[in-house]
């Protein structure tokens, strides 16, 4: 294994397997990108069934007992382009706790329900007022994946998408979603 490179794309829920772990703590180099998506709440809608507190503490432990290369990012799209300022700001103060690369933070557009051609022009326009102030290759890259996406005329997909995996996760995506919810508020869709 000491001339192994090894690059792995995780959702982080398990760094505590003391077995993977000590085998990929003897390859020559690990690169591990964790996919995260968003914080606390809005963590545990998308990734559902983890749970935020599991996730961090396993992140930590990660960063504090190996030596690997360590990536975050965010599939981005309608259900979660709301709490990417809050995720970076949780990735900035665990960049500055563990020393990580400033471009060890990045994001990818969602493709399907929730990709940004499902929402509504008034929708991204509210995102895009959202993303004016924040200076950053993450926002500057989500800008462009709004602009640069066709508009759907209403926003029934992406709706009935997150209205369906409510129904079979016993969840409310008005409540777990809350600034997505805000944000669809602002514009002028009536909840049915």
């Amino acid at each position: 294994l000491k001339g192994l490179e090894v690059e792995c794309q995780t959702n982080g829920s398990n760094f505590k397997n003391r077995n993977i772990m000590s085998l990929l703590d003897e390859c020559k180099k690990v690169t591990l990108q964790i996919s995260i998506d968003a914080t606390h709440q809005e963590y545990e809608y998308i990734r559902y069934p983890l749970k935020w507190i599991e996730f961090e503490e396993n992140f930590d432990f990660v960063l504090k007992n190996y030596g690997f290369n360590i990536y975050v990012g965010a599939t981005v799209g309608i259900h979660n382009i709301d709490c990417l300022p809050d995720f970076f700001a949780w990735f900035k103060t665990k960049q500055s706790e563990f020393n990580l690369h400033d471009r060890a933070f990045g994001i990818n557009p969602v493709y399907g329900e929730l990709s940004f051609e499902n929402a509504t022009e008034a929708l991204k326009r509210v995102w895009l007022e959202k993303l004016l102030g924040v200076e950053h290759n993450w926002a500057n890259r989500a800008r462009l994946m709004i602009e640069h996406s066709e508009s759907a005329l209403n926003n029934t997909k992406w709706i009935d998408y997150l209205n369906t995996i409510d129904s079979r996760r016993k969840l409310y995506w008005r409540n777990n979603l809350p600034k997505l919810a805000d944000t669809l508020k602002k514009t002028t869709y009536h909840y049915r």
